[in-house]
């Protein structure tokens, strides 16, 4: 404890590309299975918005009162993945936890917050940069699915993280974290972040492909 929305996430994830890569026979149904624990389980009855933290009986913890826009872009994204692999119209649900993701975010930067309260109010100020690249594809492929000023909206933000987040003496690496003052924390790259980017990078490509048929 606590159970947590974010290994089930990754689990959907892993099962639509098992279906669409390897045409798994198992894959399509345990999809539908975590995208109905979306609806049962993940989200508040009342705002629709993706909770973080639950007791034993799938019951809010107190820490679910600071949720992530960065999840609700990922989930967003998957829905959208999910929508297209099974052939079906987009969902709302990627629309709405695409606009609260968007809503998270810092107005003078740009980049999303951390953690805010179910009313988008900022709780966690500091910006790691995986939520800036999963707005990104969210923003990408709701492009792909006909969304007004998606591309726009991607190209501002994938700027904004080249510049800020990119531009290190590394070569190929990054700052993973800004605090709210616009400081960088730490002085590690995390291995997990490199999924982030990657994924980024991945979707951009499949999104501003001329040959994608998807």
């Amino acid at each position: 404890l606590p159970r947590r929305q974010n290994p089930h996430m990754h689990l959907y994830e892993a099962m639509l590309a098992l279906h669409e890569v390897a045409d798994h026979p198992e894959a399509a149904a345990r999809a539908e299975k975590l995208r109905a624990q979306l609806e049962s389980r993940f989200l508040d009855p009342q705002t629709r918005i993706i909770g973080e933290f639950f007791d034993d009986d799938w019951r809010p913890q107190a820490e679910s009162d600071v949720v992530e826009p960065g999840h609700h872009a990922e989930w967003s994204w998957l829905l959208h993945q999910h929508a297209r692999i099974a052939e079906r119209a987009p969902e709302p649900l990627a629309a709405h936890f695409l606009a609260f993701a968007a809503g998270g975010a810092d107005p003078e930067t740009g980049f999303v917050f951390d953690g805010v309260s179910h009313s988008n109010a900022p709780r966690l100020r500091s910006r790691r940069i995986w939520p800036q690249t999963e707005l990104a594809k969210a923003w990408l492929v709701a492009h792909k699915r006909g969304h007004a000023g998606a591309i726009e909206a991607a190209d501002r933000i994938l700027g904004a993280v080249s510049r800020r987040y990119l531009s290190v003496p590394v070569p190929g690496g990054w700052i993973d974290k800004f605090d709210g003052a616009g400081n960088p924390v730490g002085n590690t790259m995390p291995a997990s972040t490199l999924y982030h980017l990657f994924g980024a990078a991945a979707e951009t490509h499949r999104i501003l492909s001329a040959a994608d048929p998807g």
